[in-house]
């Protein structure tokens, strides 16, 4: 550059024509700074470019993260649902001396549990590397952020509670009853049954682990199962990848759970429910007292028999005859107090 003015001097000097040779020189200087704008444009654009790859990257590695969770999460539906018709029999005192014999599940409900123990590590990685550039990513975020901040910390919660009363449970058992060694060897006896059947601890046991799994736990677990679905596809979406058939059902799978479903109640009087296709195919639930509309909510297909929807709620199960079809629904995890029945809806078309 200096050697640039110096022949300009030179030329001026020499020609006598400062007007001609300072145009000159102003338009190689706007050239030249031109250039160096250029330049540092063309290395932002890579550096942004870069972040974003960046971005993108630990994006996908949360996306494979949240389908590891929500395997997890499906692990103990499958328990609840399992064992949830066991622990309303129970409650309801309607179990029997063969259920026990019959069934080993049933002596277990006080003291056995299974946790999500639902991760974080590549959220948290995102969050602290990740360079946030577009709007759409940054929607994503804020809903991971309220999955992993609330649901998440919400089932941890009630996971440590459960193990609580779990072991408590078990240390006394192990304490007090000669059986328990045939308990750890499966093994079922007439002593162990007379416990079951008519041991009030026993069974308040159960009624504490109803309410703090079965209800709670289960419903943070179903809102947790239901919003990272919804994420996990949504981040599908922006990344252009493919959804993974856990989480994006076929609904023609699920036409059978459409209908119209009645609940008569004692004091809300005539409770109905509509399941239908809604306009961004996907299934819609309609809630009536006496014919007045209270909730509308999104439904997921979990499986055959099961689905979940937005919020938190209970989960809900189909109810199915000998001959194959839909006779009706009923919440799992609803299990009510005495001679109370919980709620089940017949289908009537």
């Amino acid at each position: 550059m200096i050697n640039f003015f110096r022949k300009i001097r030179r030329k001026l000097a020499d020609d006598n024509k400062p007007l001609k040779y300072m145009r000159y020189a102003i338009g190689e200087i706007v050239l030249v700074v031109i250039g160096i704008l250029i330049a540092l444009q063309i290395n932002n654009w890579n550096e942004e470019q870069k972040r974003e790859l960046v971005t993108m990257g630990l994006m996908t590695q949360a996306r494979k993260e949240l389908l590891q969770n929500i395997k997890r999460t499906d692990i103990v539906l499958d328990y609840y649902f399992e064992r949830d018709s066991l622990i309303y029999k129970v409650i309801k005192k309607k179990v029997t001396s063969e259920d026990y014999e019959n069934n080993q599940l049933y002596k277990g409900l006080p003291w056995d549990y299974t946790f999500a123990d639902i991760v974080a590590d590549d959220f948290l990685n995102l969050l602290e590397n990740g360079k946030i550039i577009s709007s759409d990513q940054d929607s994503l975020l804020i809903r991971l952020k309220e999955l992993y901040s609330i649901d998440k910390l919400s089932i941890d919660k009630f996971e440590s509670y459960t193990a609580d009363i779990a072991n408590a449970f078990k240390d006394k058992i192990k304490e007090e009853q000669s059986w328990f060694s045939d308990y750890r060897a499966e093994l079922i006896t007439e002593e162990m049954i007379e416990f079951f059947l008519n041991e009030p601890y026993y069974l308040n046991a159960v009624y504490d682990v109803s309410k703090i799994s079965y209800e709670l736990h289960l419903y943070r677990i179903s809102s947790f199962r239901y919003k990272a679905g919804e994420i996990y596809q949504a981040i599908s979406d922006f990344l252009g990848l493919e959804e993974n058939p856990i989480v994006k059902r076929d609904l023609n799978d699920f036409n059978h759970y459409l209908g119209h479903y009645q609940y008569q109640h004692s004091e809300l009087g005539n409770i109905t429910m509509d399941i239908v296709r809604g306009s961004e195919n996907n299934l819609i639930q309609h809630v009536y007292q006496n014919d007045s509309l209270i909730r509308t909510s999104t439904i997921y297909p979990y499986s055959k028999t099961h689905f979940i929807r937005s919020g938190y709620v209970p989960p809900w199960q189909l109810v199915i005859g000998k001959t194959n079809e839909i006779e009706g629904v009923i919440m799992v995890g609803i299990y009510g107090n005495g001679a109370q029945e919980r709620p089940y809806f017949n289908k009537i078309d």
